[in-house]
């Protein structure tokens, strides 16, 4: 499967989908002057309350937080977090064959492209709310205005419509029609997670393979990889769901000799020294030496370098390789460095 996708941690709202891209949970309050949820250091040392002098509500899971902020913005509904839940049916497959779990992968990649869309429609409402706030700025309190980036959709939705019935409002009615347009947005948002979430707990570890792109490019086993999702950003990936249940090998085989080595740490040095696409016939023949990577070496050709590297000392070590027998590089995970099969000198 071609698409892009963004592997999300369930309808977050945007404020809090922040906090889930890093590792650590922080406790919030609502704020009953800011209308949004805050930090705070939880609500045993928390002294905020309410105007009739009840402690406010505190969250710490993005569950809990967005429960709160559904509570606030007046929505009722059965769940923890203020989410409709979808009502789109699952199919039955058999998931102990090999073809059950690729149709069962094939419809969870195909659910999650479409939560993916939902979520960019979502993001450009959320883009043309705040353009249409701006007609209205004497309106929006100060704190709203410089957290807007970051406010929950329930509450800019709610918001646009508070800011509509205000006769100094202008554009009423495309406030009122970009905050219809902004709920149904986070609505399929919503269902469409809410579905994905349902595909998922069905999965009971079978092998699954994902791509990513660009000329670093690799095989991996699932979107969680400690090596994707940097610094805030979601790496996107191509599901492979007609490989799902299948061997590594025929991965490689199909995929080409690019497998990550956080994902399938035992897969062998030929599989994952490539590039996605390049078979190990093109990559041998792009004379990269077969002793790349190897562990397999005579230790009595160690020889170790002591240097300087930014001021800090460092020791480097070098191995005769047992293809070329040149000397190279070992790594930190102590095999030979990857290495091109070196040009005989012309005599």
């Amino acid at each position: 499967m071609n698409q892009v996708l963004r592997q999300e941690k369930g309808p977050l709202t945007h404020q809090l989908r922040r906090h889930v891209m890093s590792s650590q949970q922080q406790w919030q309050h609502w704020s009953p002057t800011k209308k949004c949820m805050m930090p705070c250091k939880g609500p045993d040392v928390c002294g905020i309350k309410n105007s009739d002098g009840t402690p406010v509500p505190h969250g710490r899971t993005p569950q809990e937080c967005e429960a709160i902020i559904a509570a606030q913005a007046g929505v009722i509904d059965g769940g923890m977090s203020g989410i409709a839940t979808s009502s789109q049916s699952t199919p039955e497959y058999d998931l102990t064959t090999v073809e059950g779990q690729q149709q069962h992968d094939q419809e969870s990649a195909e659910v999650l492209l479409a939560a993916n869309k939902a979520l960019d429609r979502e993001n450009l409402y959320r883009r043309i709310a705040k353009d249409v706030a701006r007609d209205n700025p004497e309106l929006i309190h100060v704190d709203a205005r410089r957290s807007w980036d970051n406010m929950p959709t329930h509450h800019m939705t709610k918001l646009l419509r508070e800011i509509a019935k205000n006769p100094k409002a202008r554009k009423k009615e495309k406030l009122k029609e970009t905050a219809d347009s902004l709920e149904s947005a986070r609505t399929d948002v919503d269902n469409a997670y809410e579905h994905y979430r349902e595909l998922e707990s069905r999965y009971t570890g079978w092998p699954r393979f994902f791509t990513t792109k660009g000329p670093n490019g690799h095989i991996h086993s699932s979107m969680n990889c400690s090596t994707c999702n940097k610094m805030g950003t979601r790496t996107n990936f191509s599901w492979q769901p007609e490989l799902s249940g299948l061997r590594e090998s025929d991965a490689v085989a199909k995929l080409g000799p690019a497998m990550c080595t956080t994902c399938f740490p035992s897969a062998p040095t030929n599989w994952t020294n490539g590039k996605i696409g390049q078979s190990p016939e093109a990559m041998a023949a792009s004379g990269i030496c077969p002793g790349s990577g190897s562990s397999e070496y005579d230790e009595s050709t160690l020889n170790e370098y002591e240097l300087y590297k930014r001021g800090m000392k460092v020791t480097d070590r070098y191995v005769d390789c047992p293809e070329c027998g040149q000397q190279f590089m070992l790594t930190a995970k102590g095999v030979i460095r990857k290495h091109k099969i070196p040009k005989k000198k012309k005599k």
